[in-house]
C-alpha cells in the first residue's frame, strides 16, 4: 500500500487522548423505542445520526484504487481496551499506540439536506481526492441499512472513476490517501490477513473486483 499525507494534518498525528464523559451530541440523538412482539414487551436503545455516503473511487490512469486512512476514535478503544473502558482519564500512547485506532475506508461523508446526493457526491470526491468529476462518471450502486443495531441509518454506495487529467487541486482532506493495485485489492479480500476496516469497505471491494476488474483486463 503505497500512501501520501497531508503534512501535520494526517490521522497519525494524534496526542493527548482523554475519556470523559459525553453529556451532550450534536451528531447522536439517543433514544429508546418500546414495542411489542408476540405481545411480549420489548425496548430497543437507538441512536438517530446522519445517512452516509460511500465512494469507491478508481484511477485509470494508475490502475489504483483510493482509500483513505483514518483515525476512529471508537475503534481505538475496542482494540486498546475492549469491553473493560478505564476510568476517566489520560490515556497513555506508548503503551496503547493511535495505530490501534487507524481504519482503511473509502472516500465518504454525511447526506447533506441542502443539495442533492449526487451533487454532495461530486463535492466530497474534490474536497477529499483534488479530483474533479461530473455526474457521468458517478454510479450510483446500492443503497442499504449499514448499522442495524444502535442506528439503522442508511448508507449509499457509489463507484466513480477518475484519471489524472481531471486533478485540480491537493485536496483538504486530513486523512491519509492510500492506493491499492487491483493486485493488492484481491489480496485483501482473501480472507487471510486481518485489517482495521468496516463491512462496507469489504463489500464494495468485492463488489468492484465482480464488476470492474474484467474492465481493466486483470485476470
Amino acid at each position: 500500500m503505497n500512501s501520501s499525507t497531508t503534512e501535520n494534518r494526517c490521522s497519525t498525528n494524534i496526542t493527548d487522548i482523554q475519556i470523559t464523559k459525553c453529556k451532550y451530541s450534536e451528531i447522536f440523538q439517543p433514544f429508546r423505542l418500546t414495542y411489542k412482539m408476540n405481545n411480549e414487551e420489548r425496548n430497543w436503545d437507538i441512536i438517530k445520526t446522519e445517512n452516509r455516503i460511500d465512494v469507491c473511487i478508481f484511477n485509470t490512469t494508475t490502475k489504483k484504487l483510493l482509500l483513505w486512512k483514518k483515525f476512529r476514535p471508537g475503534a481505538y478503544l475496542v482494540k486498546a481496551f475492549g469491553k473493560e473502558l478505564p476510568d476517566e482519564s489520560t490515556i497513555d500512547l506508548q503503551k496503547y499506540p493511535i495505530e490501534l485506532g487507524l481504519t482503511y475506508e473509502f472516500c465518504s461523508g454525511s447526506v447533506q439536506n441542502n443539495q442533492s446526493i449526487e451533487n454532495t457526491v461530486e463535492s466530497l470526491i474534490e474536497t477529499c481526492t483534488g479530483y474533479k468529476v461530473s455526474s457521468n462518471n458517478i454510479e450510483k450502486v446500492v443503497t442499504y441499512c449499514f448499522d442495524t443495531s444502535p442506528a439503522g441509518n442508511q448508507s449509499t454506495f457509489f463507484y466513480c472513476e477518475i484519471n489524472n487529467s481531471m486533478k485540480v487541486s491537493l485536496g483538504e482532506n486530513c486523512e491519509d490517501l492510500v492506493e491499492l493495485s487491483i493486485e493488492e485489492v484481491m489480496e485483501l479480500t482473501a480472507g487471510k490477513s486481518t485489517i482495521n476496516t468496516t463491512d462496507n469497505l469489504l463489500f464494495g471491494l468485492i463488489w468492484f473486483l465482480l464488476n470492474k476488474k474484467e474492465k481493466y483486463s486483470i485476470k
